[in-house]
């Protein structure tokens, strides 16, 4: 485009040298050249609503050039379609449309394997001696934040990260996260990792290594509902005929011995290892359901206790 511009430029040059009258297509004033303009006051200056076009290489038409309109609004065209479009009431940029709805406006087809933007170079390896899980290089989008003495500041980014996923000082692999920023406000040090996806999926909010699990959270959550979905048997095999139901002489000698009932974990395993939702309910559930046979058995023995009492209290039995 540069070299566009300069032959257009020199082409304007050439012509001036014979037209110096008002009256003339082009005028030279002062080393300045207007086309169609009788005053330029810079290099080469062009009236509104006119064309700069470049010929086809089979010298065919004009298919390719740079246009403005009445309202001084810029169109970079190319074979019948606007490319590059600036507003300059509004200095709104339109890619592929000459009707801009913001600073920056992408008119592209919902097609599917079709980039609308696209970040990066291809055969960019970036860092490559780096430990593995480390970041090889990263492509930001930042958002400006203000404040009264720090008013020059990145507020919030977008980040995608690509991490070392071969082996340390060799990234001949890289995996892409995207990671989410967001500060307080009061420094640019306040600018804080926030959520974290990892390129296979797992997510992580409030820490960058979510350890294998495909959600996690370093802090408190809360939510109206939460449905936990178990791979393995709901504890109902409890109240089956076939099911062993341990003595109470058995839990007690457990409990005495490990200071925590079976199949529960204890309290080092849970401070070491964390808890399964899920699987400590379905554990809690089971004891649940020991318990009641518990009773139920208690029960029995109680009204036959009762009934051999009635029996002795009663004459002649």
């Amino acid at each position: 485009m540069r070299k566009l511009m300069s032959t257009v430029v020199l082409t304007a040059l050439l012509l001036a040298k014979h037209h110096y009258s008002s009256g003339q297509v082009v005028r030279e004033v002062n080393g300045n050249v207007g086309i169609g303009v009788p005053n330029p006051l810079f290099q080469l200056v062009l009236p509104n609503d006119k064309y700069i076009t470049w010929k086809n290489p089979d010298n065919s038409n004009e298919d390719v050039g740079i246009k403005t309109n009445a309202s001084n609004d810029l169109t970079v065209y190319a074979f019948g379609s606007n490319r590059f479009y600036v507003q300059s009431k509004t200095g709104y940029i339109g890619l592929g449309n000459s009707a801009p709805k913001g600073y920056l406006h992408i008119s592209a087809l919902a097609t599917a394997g079709v980039s609308s933007l696209r970040f990066g170079m291809p055969n960019d390896a970036g860092n490559l001696n780096v430990p593995t899980g480390a970041a090889t290089g990263a492509y930001d989008i930042d958002f400006h934040n203000w404040r009264d003495n720090v008013p020059d500041q990145v507020g919030a980014r977008i980040r995608a990260e690509r991490v070392n996923s071969w082996m340390s000082g060799n990234a001949l692999l890289q995996s892409m996260d995207l990671v989410f920023y967001t500060s307080r406000g009061e420094w640019q040090s306040d600018l804080t990792e926030r959520i974290r996806i990892k390129g296979n999926g797992d997510v992580a909010i409030g820490t960058s290594n979510p350890q294998g699990y495909k959600l996690a959270v370093a802090g408190s959550m809360i939510a109206e509902r939460v449905r936990v979905k178990l791979q393995g048997a709901w504890p109902d095999f409890v109240f089956h005929h076939n099911y062993q139901l341990p003595s109470l002489q058995d839990v007690e000698k457990f409990i005495q011995e490990n200071r925590h009932l079976p199949d529960i974990p204890s309290a080092t395993e849970v401070e070491k290892n964390g808890m399964d939702v899920g699987e400590i309910n379905r554990k809690l559930l089971q004891k649940v359901e020991e318990l009641t046979l518990y009773i139920i058995e208690m029960k029995k023995e109680i009204e036959h206790l009762k009934q051999g009492t009635a029996d002795k209290a009663t004459p002649g039995k």
